[in-house]
């Protein structure tokens, strides 16, 4: 079995989960890569410090509902524009 099936395999597997478990599981990996920016700020990898925190917050954004909220802000501000025009 090579590397390309496993990580399929993987794949496969995490699609399978429920969509609860495919967030908390994202919430987990997040809160990982941003240990690995604690460790690479440390030894001076700024570079990678900048990628892994985008990504992870990225993450947490998308498995935290972010968007719900930021969409919902987004229809109260045009309700509040729209009545007080």
């Amino acid at each position: 079995m090579n590397v390309i099936d496993r990580i399929d395999s993987h794949i496969a597997a995490f699609m399978r989960m429920s969509p609860i478990a495919r967030r908390l599981v994202t919430i987990l990996v997040c809160i990982v890569l941003l240990g690995l920016v604690v460790v690479a700020a440390k030894t001076g990898h700024e570079e990678a410090v900048n990628i892994l925190s985008f990504v992870a917050l990225v993450g947490l954004c998308w498995a935290t509902g972010f968007w719900y909220v930021l969409r919902g802000a987004l229809v109260v501000l045009a309700w509040w524009l729209r009545l007080f025009r």
